[in-house]
């Protein structure tokens, strides 16, 4: 067994303190967890039990910080993890992170891979959301399920791109292939491509 002699305030951090046992420091712990276990000097306690508070503490600040983290865009289970993992928590402190998040609603890889078609659908073909999404880490039927519920026809989307990307170039059979080349680029099929390359032949170079 080992004596609490002294808590004190961390002065870069009001909600953390150090522990010192037997008048020697031990470790740091959040304030929130010395409430919870009613900790004071004069109170006799085992490593085992220090342990425990020290995961708890753990806990209560990384969960904290990925709130914080979350709170400031919409972001993946995958960034989560590798933000608490680059913080040095260990795998049951991030596990508990995830867990609560998703709980409360803060994560939702669904959610995140529906907001992320809507934002580029107008700008990416469907296998590069695709890839993004994977690279994301979401799990593929989430990203099938996003692109099949958020897209229905990337055609004016194409279209638009086709124009802006050829405005001002000649009508020549080599522009035309760097354009098929250009759609294919974005990732959008080899039929949009086609259809890229008709509509800047109707609209811009008046051939039909």
């Amino acid at each position: 067994m080992s004596k609490i002699t002294e808590i004190s305030e961390q002065k870069r951090d009001k909600t953390r303190v150090n522990l010192y046992l037997d008048g020697t420091f031990y470790c740091g712990l959040s304030l929130e967890t010395v409430y919870r276990y009613r900790l004071k000097p004069g109170m006799e306690t085992t490593e085992a039990e220090i342990a425990e508070m020290q995961l708890e503490s753990e806990k209560t600040e990384a969960f904290d910080k990925s709130l914080t983290y979350v709170s400031k865009a919409l972001k993946p289970k995958k960034a989560v993890k590798e933000y608490l993992y680059r913080k040095g928590y260990t795998d049951a402190v991030v596990k508990y992170c995830i867990d609560k998040l998703a709980e409360y609603g803060f994560v939702d890889d669904y959610a995140y891979c529906a907001a992320y078609v809507r934002t580029y659908r107008g700008s990416k073909g469907k296998k590069l959301i695709e890839r993004d999404l994977k690279l994301k880490g979401i799990d593929f039927n989430l990203v099938e399920r996003a692109l099949s519920e958020e897209i229905d026809s990337q055609e004016d989307a194409v279209k638009a791109i086709a124009i802006k990307y050829m405005r001002g170039k000649e009508p020549t059979k080599e522009n035309s292939a760097k354009l098929y080349k250009y759609i294919l680029s974005k990732g959008f099929g080899y039929d949009e491509a086609a259809y890229a390359v008709k509509v800047v032949k109707g609209e811009l170079w008046n051939e039909y």
